[in-house]
This record gives C-alpha cells, structure tokens and sequence, in this order.
C-alpha cells in the first residue's frame, strides 16, 4: 500500500515533465503538457478508487443477517457502495471526455505508448465496474451466511489491491517516454510494469481458485503469466547488452558491474512465475483463505534488483 501511495503522489508531479521532454516540436510541448497533466490526473483519480476502498477492505458489513429486514438492510447497502463505484467510474469516463488530445511524439514507439495510455484508461473503468458488481455480490454472500467471513475478506482484499496492481502496472509504462528504447531505465521500468501486472494476474488466479471458478479460468491466468516470464527472458537477455544512458556517471559506474547478476535476477524472477502458474491447480480453496498472505503477492524482480542498485535510477 505504501509503494502505491507514493506512486500515485509522484504520478502527478512527474508525468508532464515526461511528455513534455518527449514532445516532437515547440508547439506540441503545449498539447502534451495539457494532455501529461490531465492523463495523470485521471490516473490518480482511476488508482484512488480501490486503494480508498482498502480502507475497509471491501465489504459492506462485517457481520451476518440476523433476519430478513437486516439483510434487507445489508444489501441496500452493498448496492449503495456499488452505485458509489459506479458513480466515480463515470466521472473518471467524464474526464477522459474532456481530455485534451494527445501529443504527436517524436518517435513512433513512444506514439504506441501514448496511444496504449488511452485503452488502458478504458480497460481500467470497465475493470472497475466488473469489480463493483463482485463487491457487492461478495458482501451479499456474506450477508446471507453463503461465505465465511475470512473467505468474504480475503476476496475483496484480493480484488482491491489486484486492481491497483494493474492499474500501477498501466501507469508505469509512461515512464518509458523519458529514457531510449531497450536502454538500462528501458528495461528497468518495463520490469517494474511486469511486476505490478503479474501481481494482478496472481490474485485474479487465487480468487478464481476460492469462488471455484471453472478450470478455464487458470487457464487464462496461466497463459497471462506466461506472457509475463517470457518478457522477464527477453529482458534477462537484453541486460547483456544494454546501454546506460540516462545515469549519471556514478550511477553507470554502479550499474555496469550488476548488469550480469541483474540477468539472472530476471531469469529467477521468470523461473519463478512459471513455478507459481503451475502451482494454481494443486492449490485450495482452504489453503488460500487460511494462508492467503503466503501466496498474495507474486515474486518481483524490481524489490530483488532494487536492494542491488540502490538510488542510481535518477535522470541525469
């Protein structure tokens, strides 16, 4: 939750300085400091939807029916919250409507990137609209004695930080505009989107696994990750390689020396993932909800690879 919390803060400073730095002419620096503020603005505004409900962690009671008039009572409430959901998904809708046009590039791979911010803004409101109607769902469960309560909990703790994971994972790919493609920071912040991303697709596995989803559903998951640990190989191997600009002199010198033990970081870290999307099928639901905080959080190669480079990831 901290990580989260800070990344939100610095999303608001930092991503205008990004697209202004990355505009193509004097007179797009204009369009893409409009269009840099008012992206992470939505961003901030798209993030503070689940981190604010983790406060409660997602249900709307933490205690059973007594009667038909309470659970009565406790599902009004339960669509209340859904409704609340709902509402700030629509304002998040508005002020993409009112978004400024973004801001011609220099490079083509950085318009991609740009281009991908607006579907991925998207993806995330209609995520968060599927995420109300399962909170909801999930309190009326517990409500009505259909769930237990740790069960209830841990699916909605689960479905809340799983969102902020893809979403941190959506906004980390801006980074990229700032640094030259397939350089040392290149890599650096696609690692960091993958973790936030493969994090996600571990708790929509693990939930699956606890609502007894059908197998189709590890399947999907599976396949996500798999995706995920093949990009960790490419970026393993990229390291070999890479080029260091970006860093101040002191920050090459440090990272120069790592390059070989940071590729096989990466290469564990894709190892790892692979060993965990096998793991789904043999898990339970029991073992999940007994022991959830064993299997919440999928490996990440950036909390391993951070302890090594230390503070050198500041532009020059």
């Amino acid at each position: 939750m901290t990580a989260i919390s800070v990344s939100r803060r610095a999303l608001l400073a930092t991503l205008p300085a990004v697209c202004i730095v990355s505009a193509a002419s004097a007179q797009d620096v204009e369009t893409a400091r409009a269009w840099a503020s008012a992206t992470a603005l939505i961003w901030s505004e798209i993030l503070h939807v689940p981190v604010d409900l983790l406060t409660t962690g997602g249900l709307s009671t933490h205690r059973r029916a007594t009667n038909q008039q309470d659970l009565a009572e406790m599902h009004a409430r339960a669509a209340a919250g859904r409704a609340g959901i709902e509402a700030e998904v629509d304002r998040c809708r508005a002020m993409m409507r009112a978004a400024p046009p973004p801001p011609t590039m220099l490079h083509s791979w950085e318009d991609t990137i740009v281009d991908r911010t607006l579907r991925d803004q998207a993806q995330a409101l209609e995520r968060l609209a599927a995420m109300a109607v399962f909170l909801e769902a999930n309190s009326n469960r517990f409500a009505g004695g259909e769930a237990p309560f740790a069960a209830a909990m841990r699916l909605a703790n689960w479905t809340l930080f799983g969102e902020s994971d893809w979403i941190m994972a959506c906004c980390v790919k801006l980074e990229r505009l700032t640094v030259a493609p397939d350089s040392f920071l290149d890599l650096w912040h696609r690692a960091t989107s993958l973790d936030w991303l493969a994090s996600s697709i571990n708790r929509t596995a693990i939930i699956g696994i606890v609502r007894g989803d059908p197998p189709e559903h590890l399947a999907e998951a599976q396949a996500a990750l798999g995706r995920v640990s093949a990009e960790m190989r490419q970026i393993s191997s990229a390291f070999a390689t890479v080029g260091l600009q970006g860093l101040s002199g002191e920050g090459r010198a440090r990272v120069r020396p790592l390059l070989p033990r940071l590729s096989a970081l990466a290469a564990e870290q894709a190892k790892a993932l692979d060993e965990a999307a096998r793991a789904w099928p043999s898990l339970t639901p029991a073992q999940l909800i007994a022991e959830g905080a064993e299997f919440d959080n999928a490996p990440s190669f950036v909390q391993a690879a951070g302890r090594l480079v230390g503070d050198v990831l500041q532009p020059t």
